[in-house]
């Protein structure tokens, strides 16, 4: 998977991935945190083994409490997305 961050006052985001069966996404998966600085990209590849094909992507302003701004469900692990948006409204989009 890779993500890049093209939103125009976010910098940076905080990417957390999950499982698609955890239904509250309380746990991301393994090593599926990360931080994109605006203009920047981050390449992702699943733990040796895992043996899933999509996961539900959350981005996350960084902060002590984390502050919520979009995801994405069922994304395919060799999708490229976008981060855009800005001003409190903010997408994840494939990259075309």
């Amino acid at each position: 998977m890779h993500i890049i961050n093209e939103t125009s006052d976010q910098d940076p985001i905080k990417i957390c991935l999950y499982k698609p069966g955890d239904k509250v996404d309380w746990v991301p998966v393994g090593a599926g945190v990360f931080v994109v600085a605006k203009g920047e990209n981050h390449r992702w590849d699943p733990v040796p083994g895992e043996g899933l094909d999509t996961y539900h992507v959350k981005v996350f302003h960084p902060s002590f409490i984390d502050g919520y701004l979009c995801d994405r469900n069922d994304v395919p692990v060799a999708q490229t997305l976008v981060v855009r948006g800005g001003n409190n409204s903010y997408s994840i989009d494939p990259a075309a």
